[in-house]
């Protein structure tokens, strides 16, 4: 199992240069930031849970936003060799101890917006304030959707439905997004106009310090739905105003908004692009599963609408770059392969040999919470249709060749190379290998558990049956090949 070699050597070294300041740091403590400006949490990696920012951090530094005292106080950990717990998605993947295999760890220390600060981030203070390269937020936890894995955190239709039914308890796993618990914990999103949110305030008070800065490399909104959010149109148009050559924007869409909204996106993606306000635009989108499948775990999803949105946003704006995240997890074993086929015929359509030779990436990252929800609660029988996957995608790799002209100039063209076939990237198919190594090991030895099996498989079978009795669904009718699974955990583990 080997990337190809350039990547991988790239990945090596980089891995190096961390090691040589610790085993444990990370640039994604310094460099990167989630903030959930809706809840008033941060996080700087989204294996990470996040922690609540204290209001009064932010009075005199809205950079707390990013900066906390608990954030600095983790990379003081790291730059020091220890290993903070909440990191443990990459301890796992790094236990396993195969050099082919990285973890995020890496990957996200080797993003090219990191520039050269894996050398100068361990000269600074270890509390200095950061203004990161990447920034991910969101404004609103407004939401259509309401997907098996999110919370009523970062969506308004399960802040609904736990009030009109109460939180779930599944087995040991009691009081599932609980309003409750949200509130002890200071999770609860605001409830009130975006303006009047403090984090909203606050954000909008540093972001004219960051973009002045010129340390921005990329900039993301997400939910909630952004679509759904005023403030994510006010930031684009503030963009425009004020131009960053240098920035990445991004946007996360479940793309089921009303069709008035995907308007509006495109419109928004290609003014970007005409006013040269930014570097790139990226369109991130979410999914798991294929057809039915995908729209039981992603519940408000209309697959067919928004395989067609996807394919329109793509063919409207000829310069953006869209990404798949796949959060994968028990439910999309058997439908990732066709949801990979889907995928696949986008990535021929869209493909453009001389301008856009990705027009669809994929990110796939395995589900760890809620845990009876990983793929490691599944039987070795499972584990064919992620070797399944993993071959589909090698059979598909994207394939690039020497330049044209190649030979017959080679100082100029020889370091360049073109497309021959599109198709599936080595990161992409890196990632597939991970979930297939990662879940394998879990499901024959069960390393990596922090539940025991019988927990996990009773809160399997109690969750999947507590959502299907408040919306109607049925896991049985929807995924008839894991019946005999569903039945083996409701029998054995009541």
């Amino acid at each position: 199992m080997a990337l190809v070699q350039g990547i991988d050597q790239y990945l090596k070294s980089t891995k190096e240069k961390l090691n040589k300041v610790s085993t444990s740091f990370c640039l994604a403590k310094w460099n990167q930031v989630t903030i959930h400006l809706n809840n008033g949490t941060t996080h700087s990696c989204h294996h990470c849970n996040a922690h609540k920012i204290p209001v009064e951090e932010l009075k005199n530094n809205p950079s707390a936003l990013h900066n906390t005292i608990e954030k600095k106080n983790t990379r003081k950990m790291m730059l020091n060799g220890e290993r903070p717990q909440e990191c443990n998605f990459c301890w796992r993947v790094e236990d396993l101890n195969d050099d082919s295999v990285y973890s995020d760890r890496v990957k996200k220390s080797a993003d090219d917006w990191n520039d050269d600060r894996i050398d100068t981030v361990p000269q600074m203070p270890w509390d200095v304030d950061i203004i990161p390269k990447y920034i991910e937020l969101d404004f609103s936890n407004a939401c259509n959707f309401k997907c098996l894995y999110c919370s009523p955190s970062y969506s308004s239709t399960w802040v609904k439905e736990i009030k009109e039914h109460g939180p779930i308890d599944a087995g040991r796993f009691t009081g599932l997004n609980s309003l409750g618990i949200l509130a002890r914990e200071k999770k609860l999103p605001f409830d009130g106009e975006e303006e009047n949110n403090p984090y909203v305030q606050a954000f909008w008070k540093w972001f004219p310090d960051i973009l002045a800065s010129g340390e921005l490399r990329e900039l993301r909104v997400t939910g909630g739905e952004p679509l759904l959010s005023k403030n994510t149109f006010k930031l684009i148009d503030y963009i425009i105003e004020h131009p960053q050559p240098n920035l990445v924007f991004s946007i996360n869409s479940n793309l089921g908004a009303p069709k008035v909204h995907i308007d509006k996106l495109i419109e928004s993606i290609n003014r970007l692009y005409d006013t040269k306000s930014v570097k790139r635009v990226t369109l991130f989108t979410s999914g798991e599963g294929q057809g039915a499948k995908g729209e039981y775990i992603r519940y408000g999803l209309n697959y067919k609408y928004w395989l067609e949105n996807v394919d329109r946003i793509i063919g409207s704006c000829p310069e953006l770059y869209t990404c798949y995240m796949c959060t994968y997890n028990a439910l999309s074993v058997s439908s990732f392969k066709d949801f990979l086929k889907d995928a696949y015929d986008l990535i021929v359509k869209h493909a453009d040999p001389k301008n856009r030779w990705q027009p669809v990436l994929l990110s796939i990252p395995f589900m760890r919470d809620p845990e009876f929800l990983a793929g490691w609660v599944l039987t070795e029988d499972y584990i064919k249709y992620m070797e399944e996957c993993v071959e589909y995608m090698k059979e598909n790799a994207q394939v690039r060749g020497p330049h044209e002209k190649a030979a017959e100039n080679p100082e100029v063209y020889g370091k360049y190379d073109r497309l021959v076939k599109a198709g599936f990237t080595p990161l992409s198919i890196h990632d597939m290998e991970r979930v297939l190594e990662v879940m394998k090991k879990a499901i024959q030895t069960g390393a990596g558990r922090t539940a025991d099996l019988a927990s996990l498989r009773q809160g399997f079978h109690r969750y999947i049956d507590e959502c299907d009795r408040r919306r109607g669904t049925n896991f049985v009718e929807t995924f008839p090949e894991m019946a005999d699974f569903y039945y083996m955990c409701k029998n054995e583990h009541p």
